[in-house]
C-alpha cells in the first residue's frame, strides 16, 4: 500500500500543466498552503513547480508573485519561471527555477569550514538583494535555503510570508493608530482582523488562460480585497528574531540576519533547533535567547529595545561580556567541547561574524550588505580546511547553552 502511494505521487498529473512543457517527476515538498514537485524540461532542464492550494488568498499568491519578480537575475535567489492559472478552477501554479540541496540536518557533523563558508556566503548574499530591495523575508530557515556541498551554492525560496519595508511600516502606522494601551500584542488589532473575512472571500475575475510574458503579473490576478503586511509576529519557532518575539513596532531586514545568525550557529555546533524546543510556546524560545546572551545581557537588550512588554529588572547598566552571545572566546569553547569536529580548526572570525548577527537590538545588529565586507567573508575559502576532525558529541546542546549563558 505504501508503495502504490510512493508511485502515485512519483508521476502526478494536473491539468492545468502541459505534459510536453513540464513533465512532473515527483513530489519534494509541501505546506499549508501548497505542494511542490520537481519537473523536466524538454531541453532536460529541472524546474520547481508549486501547486497552491484553492484556499490560498489571492493577496497573498499576487504579493509573493510580485516579490519574485524584483529578484529577476539576482544571485542565490530562486527566479520565477512561470504563471499558470486555469480559468475553470482558479487553480494557481507558479514554476521556478530548482537547486538541488543537502538535508541540512543530516549534515550538521558533515561540514567542514571551506562548506560553512560556502553557505554563509551565499546565504549573506541573498539577503543582501532582499535588503538593495527593501524586502524582509521573515521566514529565512535551512529548509527555505537550498545549499549543496557538492555545488557549493545556495538559493532563498519561499517568499511566501515576505513584505516590503513600506508594507512594514504601513501596518506599524496602522497598529498605533488602533492599539490600545495594555500589554504586548500578539496579532495585531482589531481593526486588521476585521478586513481578513474580506480578503479570504475575493477571487480573481475572469482570469485569462495564457498570457505572454511573466513579469505582467497583474493582467492574470486580479484582487478586489486589499493587500495586507504580513502579522508582525511571523516566522518560524528558533528562528525568530527578539523584535519578533517581544515583540516591537518597528521590525527591518535585519530579521533576517538575526535568522542568518542562528544558521551559523547551528552550523559551527554542529546542531539543530538550538532556540526550539518541543513546546513552540514563544516562552521556551525567550528563553533559550535569554541563555545563549546571559540574563544580564538579555534583559538590558529588552530594555533596549523598547519593546512593548516590561520585565522586572531590565535597568542592568553593564551586562557581563562573558556569556555565549557577547565573548569569541566563550563561544568558541562552547562550539568546541559541542562540534570537536571544528576545534582548532575553525577561524574566530567566523564566531565574531555570529555574534554580530545574532546582535540583541537590531539597531546594532550589522546589515547584510555591511556583513558581506566581514573579515570572515573576505577570506578566500581555498584557505580554509576541507576536512573535519574526528570526534564524537560529549555534552547535550541545550545544558552548554545553559552553563555558558549564565
Amino acid at each position: 500500500m505504501r508503495r502504490e502511494k510512493e508511485e502515485e505521487w512519483e508521476k502526478p498529473v494536473f491539468p492545468e500543466i502541459d505534459p510536453m512543457e513540464y513533465h512532473i517527476s515527483q513530489q519534494i515538498g509541501k505546506g499549508a498552503f501548497s505542494r511542490v514537485y520537481l519537473a523536466y524540461t524538454p531541453d532536460g532542464g529541472q524546474v520547481a513547480i508549486k501547486r497552491l492550494k484553492l484556499t490560498s488568498k489571492p493577496s497573498s499568491i499576487l504579493r509573493e508573485i510580485n516579490l519574485l519578480n524584483k529578484f529577476i537575475g539576482k544571485k542565490n535567489i530562486v527566479q520565477l519561471r512561470d504563471l499558470i492559472v486555469d480559468t475553470a478552477t482558479l487553480q494557481t501554479t507558479v514554476i521556478t527555477s530548482y537547486a538541488d540541496s543537502d538535508d541540512f540536518k543530516s549534515c550538521l557533523r558533515l561540514y567542514t569550514p571551506r562548506d560553512i563558508w560556502k553557505y554563509m556566503e551565499s546565504l549573506i548574499t541573498s539577503l543582501a538583494e532582499c535588503e538593495k530591495q527593501g524586502i524582509i523575508h521573515r521566514d529565512v530557515k535551512p529548509g527555505n535555503f537550498l545549499f549543496s556541498r557538492k555545488t557549493g551554492k545556495g538559493l532563498l525560496i519561499d517568499f511566501g510570508l515576505a513584505q516590503t519595508l513600506t508594507e512594514a511600516r504601513d501596518f506599524q502606522k496602522t497598529r498605533m493608530r488602533t492599539d490600545t494601551p495594555g500589554p504586548s500584542h500578539a496579532i495585531g488589532s482589531m481593526e486588521t482582523r476585521r478586513q481578513r473575512p474580506n480578503m479570504a472571500r475575493s477571487r480573481p475575475p475572469d482570469l485569462p488562460a495564457e498570457c505572454p510574458g511573466v513579469p505582467d503579473i497583474e493582467s492574470r490576478i486580479s484582487l478586489r480585497a486589499p493587500l495586507l503586511p504580513a502579522q508582525p509576529r511571523s516566522g518560524t519557532h528558533g528562528y525568530r528574531a527578539p523584535e519578533i518575539l517581544i515583540p516591537t513596532r518597528i521590525q527591518t531586514t535585519k530579521i533576517d540576519v538575526w535568522c542568518a545568525g542562528v544558521i551559523l550557529l547551528c552550523l559551527l555546533v554542529g546542531r539543530g533547533s538550538i532556540f526550539r524546543g518541543r513546546d513552540t510556546g514563544d516562552a521556551y524560545e525567550i528563553m533559550a535567547i535569554r541563555a545563549f546572551f546571559g540574563t544580564d545581557a538579555f534583559l538590558h537588550g529588552v530594555a533596549s529595545l523598547g519593546a512593548d512588554i516590561f520585565i522586572a529588572g531590565t535597568d542592568v547598566p553593564n551586562p557581563s561580556d562573558m556569556s555565549m552571545g557577547k565573548s569569541v572566546t566563550a563561544l568558541k569553547r562552547a562550539c568546541d567541547r559541542i562540534n570537536p569536529g571544528l576545534k582548532g580548526i575553525m577561524p574566530d572570525c567566523a564566531y565574531d561574524l555570529c555574534i554580530l548577527a545574532l546582535t540583541f537590538n537590531p539597531d546594532d545588529r550589522p546589515a547584510a550588505t555591511r556583513l558581506l565586507d566581514h573579515e570572515f567573508l573576505q577570506m578566500d575559502p581555498i584557505l580554509l580546511p576541507d576536512s573535519r576532525l574526528d570526534g564524537e558529541l560529549e555534552i547535550d546542546i541545550s545544558t552548554q547553552i545553559i552553563t555558558q549563558g549564565e
